[in-house]
């Protein structure tokens, strides 16, 4: 089971980038997800993603963990997430991000609004059988934002990417990254570059709060797979579960 991440240094400090800032971080009037000082934006969509159960152990030391980043080494850097929202993501769905025409579902006009879209796409994927849960386990929380997981052995890992694969079948959504796709459940963004001396003490932190993480939580069972719409990244409303098969 692979895992596609990047070095955690080089994407720290930039050097992945032309941008001055990170992705989702943008100027005021310039879209993004965040604002420069991490002020939410407005950002719909929609998306297939399994929620963490906000009564498990799992949600309980995923918060645990976004507490000890906020405290941590320069988390003045990062806009944190409410733990509402965590969740690990199945499938993309649309968003104002998307820019190739192989990442909006075929045969949709794209001035089709959300809401529309989200109803086209809940048709095409209305008969599909999923599978009822899935088995995942940490891997790594990387650069103090994210938790890397996968698949709990080969079985819940192969059940993962077929999802994935049924689902751009059915979607007509092909993103570029399907081959490589990293599963995770975001805690946080980060706002700006950092220096090489501060991305290094925001790795060693992390690879010690992730340690701690494993030893409490060495896997995180999901439910059903759920399609949601989404206003910002801080709220997934879900819309239907879209598993028919246990």
């Amino acid at each position: 089971m692979a895992i596609f991440r990047p070095d955690p240094l080089a994407y720290l400090t930039g050097q992945l980038s032309r941008q001055p800032m990170p992705p989702s971080i943008r100027e005021a009037g310039a879209g993004g997800k965040f604002s420069l000082d991490g002020t939410v934006k407005p950002f719909a969509g929609n998306t297939i993603i399994c929620h963490i159960d906000p009564n498990s152990r799992a949600h309980r030391e995923l918060t645990r963990m976004q507490s000890a980043l906020m405290k941590g080494p320069h988390a003045s850097n990062f806009t944190f997430l409410p733990p509402s929202s965590f969740h690990m993501t199945v499938f993309q769905g649309i968003s104002p991000n998307v820019i190739d025409d192989e990442e909006w579902p075929d045969g949709i006009p794209r001035d089709t609004p959300r809401n529309r879209v989200s109803e086209i796409l809940l048709d095409r994927i209305n008969s599909l059988e999923l599978p009822g849960s899935f088995c995942i386990r940490p891997r790594g929380l990387f650069g103090g934002k994210s938790l890397t997981v996968e698949g709990t052995g080969d079985e819940h890992e192969a059940a993962l990417r077929a999802t994935r694969i049924a689902l751009k079948e059915a979607t007509g959504i092909r993103p570029a990254d399907f081959q490589c796709y990293t599963f995770h459940i975001t805690l946080a963004y980060l706002l700006k570059w950092l220096n090489t001396d501060c991305a290094r003490q925001v790795i060693e932190f992390s690879s010690e709060l992730h340690a701690n993480f494993a030893r409490e939580v060495p896997e995180i069972l999901l439910g059903s797979p759920e399609f949601c719409n989404f206003d910002s990244m801080y709220h997934f409303v879900p819309i239907r579960l879209l598993s028919s098969r246990k």
